[in-house]
C-alpha cells in the first residue's frame, strides 16, 4: 500500500483517498485554534500541527488505515539509508491555510452526508 522507493516519473509521490471527508473535517476542527497548519507526509500517515504564540501545540496525526487508499512513495537518497534521522528530515513538509481546508472538507462532508438523507419514494408518502 505505501511505498519507499523511487517514483516513476511523472506519477504523483502522495495519493489518499478518504471515503468520509466529514470525519477528516471533525479532526483537523479540533486544532482550529491557528490560521496555518504544517503538514508532514511519511509512509504512516499525515501529521498536521498548528502552533499558537509558542505557547500552544496542537497535532493531528491522520494513520494511513484512515483512508480507503494510501500510496507514498518517497525518494529515497544514500544518506536515508545510513542515518533514519535523515529521513525524518526529509518527509515532504508544507504549510497551508486550516481554515480553507476546513471549509474545502466541510463542503465535501456536507456532499457525504446528503448521501443518506432519505428520500420518499413517492410525493405524500411515508420516509421507506
Amino acid at each position: 500500500m505505501s511505498a519507499v522507493g523511487d517514483p516513476e516519473p511523472g506519477a504523483p509521490i502522495f495519493r489518499a483517498v478518504s471515503s468520509s471527508a466529514r470525519q477528516l473535517f471533525q479532526l483537523l476542527n479540533c486544532i482550529r485554534f491557528a490560521p496555518k497548519v504544517q503538514v508532514q507526509i511519511s509512509n504512516e500517515g499525515l501529521r498536521f500541527a498548528v502552533e499558537e504564540s509558542r505557547v500552544m501545540q496542537g497535532i493531528v496525526f491522520l494513520d494511513k488505515a484512515l483512508f480507503t487508499s494510501f500510496n507514498c512513495t518517497l525518494p529515497v537518497s544514500e544518506a536515508d539509508e545510513d542515518d533514519p534521522d535523515s529521513f525524518a528530515s526529509n518527509l515532504p513538509n508544507f504549510q497551508i491555510s486550516l481554515s480553507a481546508l476546513l471549509e474545502t472538507l466541510q463542503i465535501f462532508g456536507a456532499a457525504d452526508a446528503s448521501k443518506y438523507i432519505p428520500v420518499p419514494s413517492r410525493p405524500g408518502c411515508c420516509f421507506n
